[in-house]
Order: C-alpha cells, then sequence, then structure tokens
C-alpha cells in the first residue's frame, strides 16, 4: 500500500505546531470540544495553511522518510514559528498602543473638547465625562483591531488554544 505523502507531511507539520501548545492535563474534555466548535472557521484557515505549505514545493513521493521530516522541520522553524511570535507580537503592541493612545487623548484632549463643548457643565464633570468616552471609544477601538489581526491570521487559532488552555497562563 503506498503512502500518501501529502497527508503524511500535512499531519507531521500539524504535529510539530501542536506539539508547542500546552494544554493543562486538568482541562475538562468538553472544554476542549466546546472550543473546537466555536472556532471553526479558524480551524479550516490554520489546516488550509498547513496543507498548502506542507505540500508546495519539491515532489514529496520521491523524497526518503528522513529527508521529507527535514523538510517539514525546516517550514515549522523558519516559517510557522516566526509567523506566530509575530502574531504574538503584534497583539501585544496592539494592546500598548491602545493604552498608550487612549492615555495620551485623556491627558491631552478629553478635559480640552468636554469643557468646550458645555460650558454650563461643571469642569470636573465635563472632564469625567470626556474621559469616560475617551476611554470607551479606546476600548472598542483595540478590541476591533484586534479581532481583525487575528481573522486574518492562519495562525490566530493556535494563539487562542494557548491563551485558553495553556497550563503556564
Amino acid at each position: 500500500m503506498k503512502m500518501d505523502s501529502s497527508n503524511y507531511a500535512s499531519g507531521l507539520l500539524a504535529n510539530l505546531v501542536l506539539d508547542d501548545i500546552l494544554i493543562s492535563p486538568d482541562t475538562p474534555i468538553t472544554d476542549v470540544v466546546r472550543f473546537r466548535n466555536r472556532h471553526r472557521d479558524e480551524i479550516a484557515r490554520f489546516r488550509n495553511e498547513i496543507n498548502k505549505l506542507a505540500n508546495e514545493g519539491d515532489n514529496q513521493d520521491n523524497l526518503p522518510p528522513d529527508a521529507l521530516l527535514q523538510k517539514i522541520q525546516a517550514l515549522y522553524d523558519d516559517g510557522i514559528k516566526p509567523a506566530v511570535n509575530d502574531l504574538k507580537s503584534s497583539l501585544r503592541a496592539q494592546r500598548i498602543s491602545g493604552a498608550q493612545g487612549g492615555l495620551s487623548a485623556i491627558l491631552f484632549c478629553s478635559p480640552v473638547f468636554s469643557a468646550m463643548q458645555s460650558p454650563q457643565l461643571d469642569l470636573g464633570l465635563a472632564i469625567s465625562l470626556g474621559i469616560g468616552a475617551t476611554l470607551v471609544t479606546n476600548v472598542i477601538s483595540y478590541r476591533l483591531n484586534r479581532k481583525e489581526a487575528l481573522r486574518q491570521n492562519p495562525y490566530s487559532y493556535l494563539v487562542k488554544v494557548a491563551q485558553r488552555f495553556s497550563s503556564d497562563s
């Protein structure tokens, strides 16, 4: 029986990727199944990316098993791992940028605009309203930007699995 090298390569690559995610041993299986069901689209994007990467390039039917494993390891080390790290860094940078933007808006813009718009309001109340509106706007903007970054990245599923089930967190 001939081995289907494209499925084998995809499976090897998926195993390498998923081996880096440590799921806490006390995680109920029902939580994992529920998570999987809620993230079907992200799983599909991840699988498509794995299949595409694992099957590009050389005809793998002619590669000896060691060479195929070496190719898959290189794809993981040089492609997937840096891409996942870039996504994590991007999400951290968005969080920092959102906080910094909110802080500067609170410190410099909100009090001035609030006071200018309603001279009858007590200055303290106007400042509080301006700060509150700025914070709400920044939180909404941060969440929308983060959601869009995750939606566009085929590795977002890995980040979410690690955040949800990692025994380190």
